[in-house]
């Protein structure tokens, strides 16, 4: 098992990933650590699958860098960058209304 003890005291790189009190419990990054792949990075860059964002890192058309890692499988992203992504898209309000009577 390899020794992870150096990374705990290693130096948060934005002013997202680290706050007056660490990261935020609402960041990815507190949720997913310094990289996303698979199912985590898919998802949170809104693809369909992990089919879809690989044709989409092979056409060069995804939001954020991706990268691989020699030795791993799959593609990886800094949390920090999807994180930035997120918070640069509009908000907008929901595009359905919730049904407040009982439909019979």
């Amino acid at each position: 098992m390899r020794d992870m003890s150096r990374l705990a005291n290693a130096p948060m790189n934005t002013a997202i990933e680290q706050g007056a009190n660490g990261p935020s419990p609402h960041s990815l990054v507190f949720n997913y650590g310094p990289l996303l792949t698979g199912p985590e990075l898919w998802n949170n860059l809104a693809y369909r699958s992990g089919a879809a964002l690989r044709q989409a890192a092979r056409r060069g058309t995804t939001p954020v860098k991706v990268f691989s890692i020699p030795g791993r499988k799959g593609l990886f992203a800094r949390t920090a960058d999807v994180d930035v992504w997120l918070a640069s898209l509009p908000k907008t309000e929901p595009d359905c209304v919730v049904a407040t009577k009982k439909i019979t």
